[in-house]
């Protein structure tokens, strides 16, 4: 951002016509480095050379003058001038039409400076919204009981809030930005779930046996989305295996009654 650099100068027409010259054309300087490119700030009529001793047509002639505002077609300390430059206008050579500036031609000025773009919002956003779902995802399963277990893939997490500590075309070096998410997921209990297992079963086993703990396991398998079955935050299709052995339950006190009184024969 800056300041366009704004000055006067002094048309020199060497030619017996009145040339015209319009708002917004384009004059020159050419530099050592570099060609500076100014405008004009409105209409201008430069009059013919006349004779410098009216009586004397014959006498040397001198150029009509005519002088005009310009400024500086784009901002920057470069296009501050001393005094005394030449300048050429487009479409005419120097021995025709000439400008000089009298005085200073100053007020140019620029200075780079950061403001906030849509895209800057975007990326950091994006970037802070990765970290602030796996911290909703890491804080659900921190809240977990003991005995509870988490179904995998039914985790639901989103952004709900984000407040940014500057908008769009704001002048500012850095920005900040404060998210708030929420998350939820399905969880079940495994000792309620080992608890029903154990209930299901008792009208399963035959009378007379027993199915011992130590040689139980029970396996929980995700089915997943598809067609047929679901798996989101609030719903899902899960399938429980048992894997055990069915023993007779012999009772030692019964076995000893009745074998009490047999002998070998």
């Amino acid at each position: 951002v800056g300041e366009a650099a704004k000055g006067e100068i002094t048309f020199y027409n060497k030619t017996s016509s009145e040339i015209k010259l319009d708002k917004g054309d384009k004059i020159t300087y050419k530099g050592k480095s570099t060609d500076l490119v100014y405008l004009l700030e409105s209409d201008v009529k430069i009059p013919e050379s006349a004779p410098q001793d009216p009586l004397d047509p014959a006498s040397p002639l001198n150029p009509g003058e005519a002088k005009v505002k310009i400024e500086a077609r784009d901002i920057g300390d470069i296009y501050n001038l001393e005094d005394g430059k030449s300048f050429e206008i487009s479409g005419y050579k120097k021995g025709v039409l000439e400008g000089k500036n009298k005085d200073k031609i100053s007020g140019g000025s620029s200075k780079e400076i950061k403001v906030v773009t849509q895209e800057d919002m975007n990326n950091l956003s994006n970037e802070l919204k990765t970290k602030v779902l796996q911290k909703a995802e890491e804080s659900i399963k921190n809240k977990l009981g003991s005995s509870q277990k988490l179904i995998a893939g039914s985790t639901k997490t989103a952004v709900t809030s984000e407040n940014f500590s500057a908008k769009v075309d704001d002048e500012k070096d850095k920005i900040s930005l404060t998210q708030a998410a929420t998350g939820e997921a399905l969880v079940y209990s495994e000792s309620d779930l080992n608890n029903f297992m154990d209930e299901y079963f008792k009208g399963v086993i035959p009378e007379g046996h027993y199915m011992p703990n130590t040689d139980k396991k029970v396996t929980v398998n995700v089915l997943g989305q598809s067609a047929g079955s679901v798996l989101n935050s609030t719903e899902a299709d899960i399938q429980v295996t048992l894997s055990s052995i069915i023993i007779p339950d012999i009772k030692e006190d019964e076995v000893k009654k009745d074998l009490a009184g047999k002998t070998n024969q």
